[in-house]
């Protein structure tokens, strides 16, 4: 099938008044995409240059994924310790040429140590959950432990940022942010903007809060651009945590 050529075709069909009628009484629109907050953090990642993305906390790819449905098209290399999920990472990966992975944990020293794993992976950390109800209805219970490999950013940044200008650090590492910030000293200071996940209340013992990571990023000259919804309770709409897109300024 010659999709360049049924492209004009299936837009003028989309927009039609016919198709939009249609679509106004089940209640959808069509929309450009990518809109709102979104649009909010791919306009930044152009506006700032950004040629390199570490992808620090993974999981599956999913992050990575998003950056290329948003229409970021520069490098990107992901971090993620965990045995099955880096498989399936690693197998997304592969097919796209700018896009690499390592089987690491990132923290503030380089170590062998243990990860508690969830029952929703994408909630595993090196910390311990915080006792609230919700966590278990969330996924966030651990179902076992897996041995990993912990090492600093500032002993891989020189290798793995080599040849690019404008570096973008994503963080969600479930409550372990500072421990990695803290083992990035040095490397913030190559970094251009940071993507961390903010919470708003303790869920993992000892994790670094919102009005913590504010104060710690304007320390280096980092200031919040734009804001991202994150987890939430179902039941109430509490929202617990959100990502916070910051850049030097």
């Amino acid at each position: 099938m010659n999709l360049p050529i049924l492209e004009p075709i299936l837009k003028r069909v989309l927009h039609s008044q016919t198709a939009k009628n249609i679509l106004r009484k089940q209640g959808k629109r069509i929309v450009d995409y990518p809109t709102g907050e979104h649009k909010k953090i791919v306009d930044l990642l152009k506006l700032k240059k950004i040629d390199l993305v570490l992808d620090i906390g993974a999981n599956e790819g999913q992050y990575a994924s998003y950056l290329r449905t948003i229409g970021y098209k520069g490098a990107i290399i992901s971090f993620e310790p965990l045995n099955g999920v880096f498989e399936k990472l690693q197998i997304k990966a592969s097919k796209d040429p700018l896009w690499s992975c390592h089987q690491l944990a990132l923290g503030d020293k380089e170590e062998t140590t243990i990860i508690n794993v969830s029952e929703n992976s994408q909630s595993s950390s090196l910390l311990e959950v915080k006792s609230f109800d919700y966590g278990v209805k969330s996924g966030m219970n651990y179902v076992s432990e897996q041995q990993v490999t912990v090492k600093t950013l500032d002993s891989l940044f020189a290798e793995i940022t080599k040849g690019y200008n404008n570096i973008y650090l994503k963080l969600d590492v479930q409550g372990f942010e500072k421990k990695v910030l803290d083992g990035a000293q040095e490397s913030l200071q190559s970094v251009t903007g940071v993507q961390f996940e903010m919470a708003f209340e303790e869920l993992y013992k000892g994790e670094f809060l919102f009005n913590d990571v504010i104060d710690y990023l304007k320390e280096r000259s980092f200031h919040l651009c734009a804001l991202k919804n994150g987890f939430h309770n179902q039941e109430t709409g509490k929202l617990y945590e959100a990502d916070g897109i910051f850049y030097k300024m």
